[in-house]
């Protein structure tokens, strides 16, 4: 055995395996390269592995490509926390295989999965903390049938909701597989119907079934066999429900290994573990432990719109992922290759999916910032992939939402942005209106959210704007009064946020100005969406690329700086404020841009603004409190139609409404 190299002797190994409390200074092992230098050492080996092994993972073969990408030519440092030897973000951690710690590694040989483990944890989960959700009549009454799949008479069968029953969330994918539809729905429902068309159905589902039955389960639900395919009110009940499927579900098994149907279930079918092991001393042996909330970070399961709520609103969670099992409930987890459950396994509110009390927008924002990014086949599923999110989080109290937009919020979530850690430019989604935040991909954030209590000040003194789109019988109706899921919702005084304020206009004009629709809209620029229609103050500006220079605009804390452009006025060429165009076509100079106000901005969208225009001739737009800043969409269009193009605020003494002035109250409709 190669001895360890100077720096990896001064690490305590013996006495930590048998004292794994002890407290040790973290270890700098130093760059890759140098790491890389020293691969005969047994530690610095095993290091690389780990690193190559998130890397190969992650997508890289070619370990230079992962360094780049995942910034590892710094410093390699090597903690002991949580009885185990931790990289960061340079690879997955290390533990001892034997010794004194309650969360050993362990190697796994099985080449099929154990599933007493998992039962033992259901049952305990059953006992001590009970994660499973009662059904509620509201939960019934959104669910008018439901079926499941009988694994052990090999059909699909009706079945109550309150039913014990496993999900199953995975990724179509190219796969050709069995579907439900009108014809064949007969026979599937008859007792060993899908016998006969075994072979047709994808090898993850054929999985799934085994391993229902395997752990004395009998009912399996799967979306492509339990929701009739090619009828519009089955399929709409099945999908406006299926956070409710997920939510209620005693398991849901989440298929995250390969990129489709056909991928199975590591461990059900064959499976070839890989593990990266060494002995580092005589009699001292550590094993890399790959963590699933890495693991599923990188999965290609995790790109997918589809599964975002599937995995979220879940209650109990069998992962198969790396040729390995992973449990997860609301309060604990546990994994094939740690011996025991992890220090940190006690996990309380595991849910992605809050209910906060006055945090609700707020938190709102995060889950979509992260789901926004996630792909779809069909762009307008972006919406109906998180129907059971907007149940969860925007139901009654909170008065629905439109094309995701939380209704009683609608002002406020206008106002969104590129994510600024994210120099990437915003991509137009087909089929889903500009003017929500479902109409773009990309990581999002939003300006004016917060507090639900301070959305609630705002809405009522900043906002002015009416808001109209057609019903379904193509009458325009104010959003408040819009039904939701066909169902008359409207949304009342005493359960949306306070109206805002009627005369919100007369901070720019003190005559009388109409604020209901007069224009019809063409049928030319008819869209399968809903059009927006309403009254605000409009004017052109010029808008540049880098025209103040490119390290000011860097040093707004806010900005995006590759996707931020300036605007200037048209006469007096004096700078007003800044633009954050959506779409890279976007970014080019405009000349005689339109804008759009849409409200009161509740603060500059940087600390940082203010300072920013306190330079030079610019000194007079320093904002003095509240008012300062207005929310503006610039926006493009032709034959009486506009799209947003981007987002960003300008100073007050932009808005200057006189007859001479270039700002004009006037009625736009918007796709």
């Amino acid at each position: 055995m190669a001895a360890l190299c100077d720096v990896c002797q001064t690490i305590p190994f013996r006495e930590l395996q048998e004292e794994p409390d002890r407290k040790i200074k973290p270890v700098q092992l130093g760059l890759y390269d140098d790491v890389k230098q020293r691969a005969s050492c047994p530690f610095c080996c095993l290091v690389l592995q780990s690193i190559q092994d998130m890397g190969t993972l992650a997508g890289y073969p070619d370990t230079d490509e992962f360094r780049q990408k995942e910034c590892l030519d710094s410093q390699i440092e090597v903690r002991w926390r949580d009885c185990g030897f931790n990289l960061g973000v340079n690879g997955f951690p290390l533990r001892f295989t034997a010794g004194a710690s309650p969360t050993l590694g362990r190697i796994v040989h099985s080449t099929s999965v154990v599933v007493d483990p998992v039962i033992s944890l259901l049952e305990d989960c059953d006992a001590s903390h009970q994660c499973s959700l009662h059904i509620t009549e509201e939960d019934e009454s959104q669910l008018c049938f439901f079926r499941a799949i009988d694994v052990q008479r090999m059909c699909i069968t009706p079945i109550h909701l309150s039913t014990p029953y496993v999900t199953l969330s995975y990724v179509w994918g190219g796969t050709a597989t069995l579907y439900l539809v009108k014809d064949n729905k007969d026979e599937l429902m008859t007792p060993g119907g899908l016998e006969t068309y075994y072979d047709q159905i994808p090898l993850t589902i054929r999985d799934a079934i085994g391993l229902v039955r395997k752990m004395g389960f009998k009912y399996l639900w799967v979306d492509a066999l339990c929701l009739v395919q090619d009828d519009a009110e089955d399929m709409t009940i099945g999908i406006n429900g299926m956070g409710i499927i997920y939510e209620h579900s005693y398991l849901a098994v989440i298929a995250a290994n390969g990129s489709d149907a056909s991928s199975g279930l590591p461990g059900v079918s064959p499976r070839k573990v890989s593990q990266v092991i060494a002995e580092i001393l005589p009699g001292v042996e550590l094993v890399g432990i790959r963590v699933v909330g890495d693991l599923l970070q990188i999965a290609h399961y995790s790109k997918r719109a589809w599964t975002f709520q599937e995995f979220h609103l879940s209650r109990r969670k069998l992962i198969f992922h790396n040729n390995m099992v992973y449990y997860q409930c609301m309060t604990k987890s546990w994994s094939e290759d740690i011996k025991g459950l992890p220090a940190n396994s006690e996990i309380k509110n595991r849910a992605l999916i809050p209910t906060k009390p006055n945090r609700m927008f707020h938190e709102f924002c995060l889950i979509i910032g992260e789901y926004s990014i996630r792909e779809v086949t069909y762009q307008r599923d972006i919406v109906n992939a998180m129907n059971g999110v907007y149940y969860k989080m925007l139901g009654k109290e909170y008065g629905g939402h439109l094309f995701g937009v939380p209704i009683v919020a609608f002002d406020s979530f206008m106002c969104f942005c590129n994510e600024d850690d994210h120099q990437k430019f915003l991509q137009r989604r087909t089929g889903v209106p500009s003017w929500a935040w479902s109409g773009w991909n990309g990581e999002l954030r939003w300006a004016n959210i917060d507090d639900d209590s301070e959305i609630l000040r705002w809405t009522t003194n900043s906002t002015w704007i009416h808001w109209y789109i057609p019903d379904p019988a193509g009458n325009l109706v104010t959003i408040w009064d819009l039904p939701q899921n066909g169902k008359n919702n409207s949304v009342t005084p005493t359960t949306r946020f306070p109206s805002r304020r009627t005369d919100g206009w007369r901070r720019f004009s003190t005559d009388p100005l109409p604020t209901s629709p007069t224009r019809t809209v063409p049928h030319a620029i008819e869209r399968p969406y809903g059009l927006l229609q309403f009254w605000t103050f409009s004017a052109c500006f010029n808008i540049r690329v880098d025209a103040v220079g490119e390290e000011r605009v860097k040093s707004l804390e806010f900005v995006n700086w590759k996707v931020t452009q300036q605007v200037f006025g048209l006469d007096d060429n004096e700078y007003y404020g800044c633009i954050q165009v959506d779409e890279e076509l976007s970014r080019r100079d405009h000349d005689a841009a339109e804008l759009i106000v849409v409200s009161e901005a509740a603060k500059p969208l940087s600390p940082d603004h203010g300072a920013f225009y306190n330079n030079g001739h610019w000194s007079k737009l320093v904002g003095q409190g509240k008012g300062c800043w207005y929310n503006v969409l610039y926006v493009e269009g032709q034959s009486g139609l506009v799209e947003r193009k981007g987002f960003g605020q300008i100073h007050c003494d932009a808005i200057q409404v006189s007859p001479e002035s270039p700002w004009k109250w006037k009625e736009m409709i918007m796709g």
